[in-house]
């Protein structure tokens, strides 16, 4: 809703208190009179420095008309400086005028008697300010104008700006992919911190939501490790019915899963969609390949390229965002390779900044000093520090929003100037520091949350060692860890999803892998602990590879010696190694140990007669000597050990 100015005479304190409480009545809150008790001037106060501040903040301005505001030079000083700053000025005349005029050119609303026309029209226009400010959507009034380092939602949709053209050309696509045919599943694709989640849930489909008899849009869905079970969540909410998932989830496995999704499709185009194309939105597309399992994954993708499928004629399209580097080349090894296109979303430019700090504050009444965005701008090393400006607004909003204005001044003190920070490089650290330092943890609760980190919460890409963000089960983490993370919580730097916070079931994850970087114990933590996390996936890696292979050809996919043997010894030595491996390698011991007999069966199947428990290799513990002798633990070898090449003679050993 605008923020409003009344202007008026002192004489005409009644009929101003009038205006208000039928502004009010309509729904508009936010309204400045300088009297008023709650909102109005304080004792104390410098009027005319809080007057020229309203007037700066407010998108409309009222002048309650009457002789005694024109007897007023105040007055008239008001709706100067409204005019100088652009403000739309509303004229409302309260009383006869005669012959005095203000502003001819505006029509002014006749309120003499309270007539209902009157009220209307004034409702009208300040409804049509609202719009322009929003773009139509309404900003929730516990609903902050910047959501910090999360992606925006769809209830952030008044308060979306910087990505107008991106939007408009992701819902052109759209459109005419509906319209023309083509590619039914448009991938927005973009590195990390682009902004691609918020632009498909603020930006696109809260505006396609609007346009009923064209799109009906789905619940947006997340793979995470059970995209099958998203989806069957996705359309159990759609139908009211969002307990009945489960049955959907059996559905959705059965051979004629598409008819179903068909039914459904015929059951939600009715009345005014009756015409509309059904579409899917899918975030984080890219954890398809990354998280789910090879099966749930082949299964999905199967899925939804039979449901796209254009002989099916099935009035479906998808919509997804995903990870450029992860997806590369992954959506055309598939059956979507037919099916799908991409649209590039390029790191926003810097001259767009000034709109994000400035475009939500218009829309919640905020008064941004003057200078604040340029120098926001300077402070923004490159387009890739989005989120970071993202979580140092909802921190300056959150510290020092309460009196309206945001000063240069306030931003500065969210800096290190000891450390040599500025406000963006510090506000994660700061944020970070102090939720921590407030519950004034032990050591053991400090190791704990470190365990949480490392490997629960991220792991490390082999092809180029960038850290990646994973969701853990609440229930699965230290113990000791939980208060902390609950503090970070709170602190919007981890989200829970899933369920409450008190649910095990729950699963938490880092808020944006900016983070990784921006808070320095937890860059330092993963540093130390990037052997292991490499480890850790190559070790994955091999045993997935090795369960996908045929079993005549297992004894070929089994691991070197090397790497096995950092498995086995990170589990046998856990109590020497540092706390935050233990859990990650007390897990690699105990799969190791599970398939203890997998080598010797696929060796035996293969008419290795000198296999029975496993081969020799697996009972020698090579390595164990070297830990003894006071060598480091074989986890933490130099990854070039494991990649050097292995003379032929070297026999393998199981997979993990």
């Amino acid at each position: 809703m605008p923020a409003i100015f009344i202007s008026h005479s002192n004489l005409d304190q009644r009929v101003a208190d009038e205006i208000k409480a039928s502004l009010a009545r309509l729904g508009f809150e936010r309204v400045f009179l300088d009297f008023d008790k709650a909102t109005g001037l304080g004792a104390g106060e410098n009027w005319e420095h809080r007057l020229y501040e309203e007037l700066s903040r407010c998108h409309a301005v009222v002048l309650v008309l009457t002789p005694n505001w024109h007897a007023s030079k105040w007055c008239f000083v008001e709706l100067a400086q409204a005019r100088a700053l652009g403000k739309v000025v509303l004229p409302i005349i309260c009383a006869p005028l005669r012959d005095m005029i203000v502003l001819p050119a505006i029509q002014a609303i006749d309120l003499l008697d309270w007539n209902a026309d009157g009220l209307g029209r004034l409702e009208a226009r300040l409804h049509a300010i609202s719009n322009e400010l929003a773009r139509g959507f309404a900003l929730p009034p516990d609903r902050s104008p910047y959501p910090g380092i999360h992606a925006f939602e769809a209830e952030d949709a008044a308060i979306y700006f910087g990505r107008d053209e991106e939007t408009r050309a992701v819902i052109e696509r759209l459109d005419a992919r509906r319209s023309q045919g083509g590619a039914r599943f448009v991938v927005v694709i973009g590195a990390s911190g682009a902004g691609k989640s918020s632009l498909l849930k603020a930006g696109v489909l809260p505006q396609l939501g609007r346009r009923r008899s064209q799109w009906l849009v789905l619940p947006h869905m997340r793979p995470e490790k059970a995209p099958v079970e998203a989806l069957a969540k996705a359309l159990a909410q759609q139908l009211g019915r969002p307990d009945d998932w489960r049955q959907w989830h059996r559905k959705l496995g059965e051979p004629g899963a598409v008819d179903h999704i068909g039914e459904v499709l015929r059951d939600l185009r009715v009345g005014d969609a009756r015409g509309a194309t059904v579409l899917l939105p899918i975030d984080q597309f890219e954890e398809v390949f990354t998280m789910a399992s090879p099966s749930e994954r082949a299964g999905f993708i199967r899925l939804v390229a039979a449901a796209l499928d254009p002989l099916r004629g099935l009035p479906l399209m998808a919509v997804a965002t995903g990870r450029y580097d992860v997806l590369e080349g992954l959506l055309a090894a598939n059956e979507l390779a037919q099916r799908y296109e991409t649209f590039l979303l390029t790191p926003m430019p810097l001259d767009r900044v000034a709109r994000l700090v400035e475009g939500p504050a218009a829309v919640a009444a905020l008064n941004v000093e003057k200078g604040l965005s340029e120098r926001i701008a300077r402070d923004m090393e490159s387009p890739e520090a989005l989120p970071l400006l993202a979580h140092t607004l909802q921190l300056l909003h959150q510290r020092h929003g309460g009196d309206k204005r945001l000063t240069i001044a306030e931003y500065l003190a969210l800096g290190d100037a000891a450390r040599g920070l500025n406000p963006m490089q510090n506000s994660v650290r700061l944020v970070a520091d102090q939720a921590i330092a407030g519950l004034r943890p032990t050591a053991a609760e400090l190791a704990a949350l470190r365990d949480a980190f490392a490997p629960h919460r991220v792991r490390v890409r082999l092809d180029d060692g960038r850290r990646v963000r994973q969701g853990a089960r609440l229930a699965d983490l230290p113990r000791e860890s939980l208060p902390l993370v609950r503090a970070l919580v709170e602190a919007r730097l981890l989200t829970v999803r899933g369920g409450e916070l008190a649910d095990g079931d729950a699963r938490v994850e880092i808020a944006h892998e900016a983070l990784f970087e921006a808070w320095p114990d937890l860059d330092r933590w993963l540093k130390e602990e990037h052997a292991f996390l490499s480890d850790l996936e190559r070790i994955k890696d091999a045993h997935a590879i090795w369960k996908e292979t045929a079993p005549a050809q297992q004894p070929s996919a089994l691991l070197q010696v090397l790497l096995l043997a950092r498995a086995r010894l990170a589990g046998e030595t856990s109590h020497a190694l540092p706390r935050s491996r233990h859990a990650g390698a007390r897990r690699l011991h105990q799969a190791e140990h599970r398939c203890r007999g997998c080598g010797a069966g696929a060796r035996r199947r293969a008419g290795n007669p000198r296999a029975p428990n496993g081969g020799d290799a697996c009972r020698r513990r090579p390595g164990r000597a070297r830990h003894q002798r006071g060598r480091p633990p074989a986890c933490a070898l130099s990854d070039a050990a494991v990649d050097r090449p292995r003379p032929p003679a070297l026999r393998h050993v199981r997979a993990q």
